[in-house]
């Protein structure tokens, strides 16, 4: 039964009710259905662990398929010789200075089959060593020497896609639902990139599929994390942003040893893309976020969700339960997307201030992720034990961020990236490379730690009705700053290895002291109004890096603070 009351009289039992102290926020309608039962166990390990896996293989399976194996000039007439391959490049290719300094076989210039003192670009084509691949995009396509930087500019269209979709998909979060955004995120990311098998032939296309593919991927892990961050109890977060991480984690350390298996791109890709198809089995399970439909209004709807997360948590709804509900009515708040983000300089600080973290924080990551192909020695593994690495480092940033505060680990990770940074700068002089792929390690686990603590921060600094146009706006701007990462990777392998680890030390420590200028927000409850936005963290000392007690924001007290910022102007 649809039930309707009048402003006045829904004011009036509200204030009855916060007289009693029973219902202030919607913090206490989850004490009611439960905020952290066996609903939201069930939600969390589906949809933010499970599908973070597959989703984490579909998201980074492209990187591994553009793998450039070591190659060179093919030079015909062996077949007619007693030569082993290993004599006929020391006979046919010419020797030169590589990224690293050393000398080694050139990739795209061999010696003239008339005159040996002059050599020649690879006009007969190239062969592959085939040690760990069969076949990639690369070496079916041959996308190198001159076409090599079709491999960067792939990588940079993934991002111009992110770019559009992060920004679109993100703000329909808000306007349309986190639920129906998640779904068409999974699906068009399955669709497009089983396309993309097909699309190699003509570079063009392939590009214009890339960017359709990448265009859901982000929306991919936010939308179900929103869900689940709104529906649970202040000291589940950081476990919530530990299980999304760690199916994550888990989903690149099998991407590698998959493609170390088929060694074959096309069947790499079938295998880490077709489970997304899933979502239409679990589909019954996915829910809409109740907090949002509060926001908005719609008490009806959000009635039926809460009583879908209160059957399952076996708690019975007391008889007024949808009166309770509808004290939070005159609280919600119209959507105005990320013309929202600018209603205060509180809320429109914290926004810049995201946007800087997540731009320089996302090029680190996306700069070691392009690099691991790059480095000596088995690929598998060191893309492996970089994604291995995750693992500690989310373990050790949820512990630590409870307790000393979002603010302190965040700094304390980056400033310690910074560090090993300069070590790792100068190791490569010494070119010993198991001491550099352990400080790579090191570097890439302090990173891993801040990216846990920056996520939880995102989720926790927007309000409800701009929760996810907010961490859209935060990956939009670092979306497209991240854009050039995949140049610096190219600039480490053509010139020399270390300028992409000068971009990392940089770059960490913009986010060290930018990400110092946010609020305190362990064990604070989440703004859920544009007014509580306005306020939050006003109280919080810069300096104040491990007080709790100033960790506290004050919420508005009547209705009119509490009712949307209904005047924002662009």
């Amino acid at each position: 039964m649809k039930i309707e009351l009048t402003k006045n009289e829904t004011d009036t039992l509200c204030a009855e009710n916060n007289n009693k102290n029973e219902i202030e926020s919607f913090d206490d309608i989850l004490e009611i259905v439960g905020s952290d039962g066996s609903f939201q166990h069930r939600f969390n390990w589906l949809f933010n662990f499970a599908y973070a896996m597959i989703l984490s293989m579909t998201f980074m399976n492209v990187i591994i398929a553009l793998a450039i194996p070591e190659h060179w000039c093919y030079i015909p007439g062996r077949e007619n010789t007693n030569y082993t391959v290993a004599e006929w490049r020391e006979k046919t290719i010419p020797k030169e200075m590589d990224n690293l300094g050393q000398i080694s076989f050139s990739k795209c210039k061999a010696y003239s089959l008339t005159d040996d003192n002059v050599t020649q670009s690879c006009n007969n084509g190239w062969e592959f060593d085939k040690t760990w691949y069969e076949s990639t995009i690369v070496t079916d396509n041959d996308w190198v020497c001159d076409k090599e930087v079709y491999v960067t500019h792939s990588l940079v269209y993934s991002r111009v896609g992110e770019f559009i979709g992060t920004i679109v998909l993100g703000s329909l979060g808000d306007s349309i639902g986190r639920r129906p955004v998640f779904i068409v995120t999974v699906v068009t990311m399955t669709i497009t990139r089983i396309v993309m098998l097909f699309t190699t032939y003509s570079y063009v296309v392939f590009m214009i599929v890339s960017i359709l593919s990448s265009a859901t991927l982000n929306s991919g892990f936010q939308s179900p994390l929103t869900i689940s961050m709104e529906i649970i109890s202040v000291k589940m977060r950081a476990t919530l942003i530990s299980i999304q991480y760690l199916g994550w984690t888990i989903g690149i350390c099998i991407l590698p040893l998959i493609m170390w298996v088929v060694r074959r791109w096309d069947y790499f890709f079938l295998i880490t893309t077709l489970p997304g198809l899933l979502i239409f089995i679990f589909y019954k399970y996915l829910i809409e976020s109740p907090r949002w439909l509060v926001s908005r209004g719609e008490m009806e709807k959000a009635y039926v969700q809460l009583k879908v997360i209160a059957k399952y948590n076996k708690r019975p709804l007391p008889d007024d339960f949808m009166d309770k509900l509808n004290c939070l009515k005159n609280k919600g708040e119209s959507n105005y997307g990320l013309s929202s983000l600018i209603s205060s300089w509180r809320l429109f600080k914290n926004t810049l201030v995201l946007c800087i973290c997540w731009s320089a924080t996302l090029m680190c990551y996306q700069i070691f992720i392009y690099n691991v192909t790059s480095l000596a020695g088995n690929p598998f593994l060191n893309f492996l034990f970089q994604a291995l690495i995750e693992l500690p480092s989310n373990l050790v940033g949820k512990l630590t961020c409870n307790y000393c505060g979002r603010r302190f680990v965040s700094l304390i990770a980056f400033m310690l990236s910074v560090a090993f940074c300069v070590i790792l700068l100068i190791s490569y002089n010494w070119k010993i490379s198991m001491l550099t792929i352990g400080l790579i390690l090191v570097v890439k686990f302090c990173l891993s730690c801040g990216v846990y603590v920056l996520n939880l921060q995102s989720l926790e600094v927007f309000p409800t009705c701009a929760r996810q146009s907010g961490t859209s706006a935060s990956f939009f701007c670092a979306v497209a700053v991240s854009s050039f990462s995949p140049y610096i990777t190219y600039l480490g392998t053509q010139y020399d290895a270390r300028i992409p680890y000068v971009g990392v030390l940089i770059l960490a420590l913009i986010a060290a002291l930018s990400g110092s200028f946010l609020p305190e927000t362990v064990d604070v409850q989440l703004p859920e109004t544009l007014e509580d936005a306005r306020v939050f963290g006003k109280d919080q000392l810069y300096w104040d890096f491990l007080n709790r007690k100033n960790s506290k924001y004050q919420k508005a007290k009547t209705t009119d603070e509490c009712t949307a910022v209904k005047d924002v102007k662009v």
